[in-house]
């Protein structure tokens, strides 16, 4: 997922992402972190404003416990709002090396075919199912790959479930949606002609009518203001919108087995306090929507039944591999 609310202005520097390009173009493949660990300052990028419950939880638990219980040996430094440039870009810094840790969508890495069955619609009941499953059976399940391509996933985190949102204004019958075959096929099933649509024309394409609806978590909805004219929500829970939490493979190896306790423990506070933050929200939101008329539509349950049965991850067992899915239908 591409979400840039915009850059930091920053007058006297140059721009983030040109100093990345620079670097990414000119760094070796094969170059070791030069940076002692005693010294060690952690860059992290992301694509979300700071509104968002992801930053909020990196500035109030990661960053204090990972320089705290490191006695600021390690300092982080937050790179919001594509500060580093977009999302492609520096993820393309944490596998080179240019950029320590980063934030990012599983969807940039098509080359871990696994990581593609988080879009399977219907694959979990609830957030703390999905926590659980992503982190405990399919995080361990791709680290060889993962760390092939350079990083190491050190935690799935969540944005929220993908709802349809529908807006007043006639259209072309065309929705928005975050991609990937299956779930076209969901929003099919459901009536939505879907296409993917880059955040940053999310706002324009609503504006002058030729989409008419998305299938976004509704936190983004609200942060982006994108729920201005919306008529109503349709509460599918069809896809769990989810992150991984990325660090450049030679650094996690080069840390002291302290130092890895330490961010293994930040992250997993982090984690838990975002999913507090994300249900906290989700709450206040939908408060705001019934305050401004907006209909919030429950999915009949038969109906919902059948959706599940029809995009089950037991009917993808030619796709992935058998035991994975096994596990994380268990």
């Amino acid at each position: 997922m591409i979400l840039c609310a915009g850059c930091n202005d920053t007058a006297t520097r140059p721009k983030p992402e040109e100093i990345l390009v620079k670097d990414i173009l000119t760094i070796e493949s094969t170059s070791e972190v030069s940076l002692p660990e005693s010294k060690l300052v952690i860059k992290l990028a992301h694509t979300y404003p700071e509104t968002h419950p992801q930053h909020i939880a990196l500035r109030s638990v990661f960053v204090p416990i990972v320089e705290e219980a490191s006695n600021w040996n390690i300092r982080v430094e937050l790179y919001p709002n594509c500060g580093l440039g977009s999302e492609e870009l520096y993820t393309k810094g944490v596998i080179s090396g240019i950029v320590e840790m980063c934030i990012v969508d599983e969807n940039i890495f098509s080359e871990v075919s696994e990581l593609s069955l988080i879009r399977l619609p219907y694959l979990f009941d609830d957030y703390h199912e999905a926590l659980n499953k992503l982190n405990e059976v399919l995080r361990p399940a791709v680290e060889d790959d993962m760390a092939a391509i350079g990083v190491r996933n050190l935690g799935f985190t969540v944005n929220g479930f993908n709802q349809i949102s529908i807006y007043k204004r006639q259209a072309s019958g065309l929705i928005a949606s975050e991609g990937g075959m299956t779930n076209r096929e969901f929003l099919n099933s459901m009536g939505y002609e879907s296409r993917p649509v880059a955040i940053e024309e999310m706002n324009i394409l609503l504006d002058s009518g030729r989409i008419y609806g998305h299938d976004y978590p509704v936190i983004m909805s609200y942060l982006y203001g994108w729920y201005e004219n919306q008529e109503k929500i349709i509460l599918t829970n069809h896809i769990i919108d989810s992150d991984m939490y990325l660090m450049n493979e030679k650094l996690y190896q080069s840390l002291s087995e302290k130092n890895k306790s330490i961010i293994h423990d930040a992250i997993e506070a982090t984690i838990s306090y975002g999913l507090e933050l994300v249900l906290s929200l989700e709450e206040d939101i939908y408060d705001i929507y019934n305050k401004e008329d907006i209909i919030v539509e429950e999915l009949q349950k038969g109906r919902k039944e059948e959706l599940k049965e029809t995009f089950s991850i037991s009917s993808t067992t030619d796709i992935f591999d058998e035991a994975l899915t096994e596990r994380i239908m268990e």
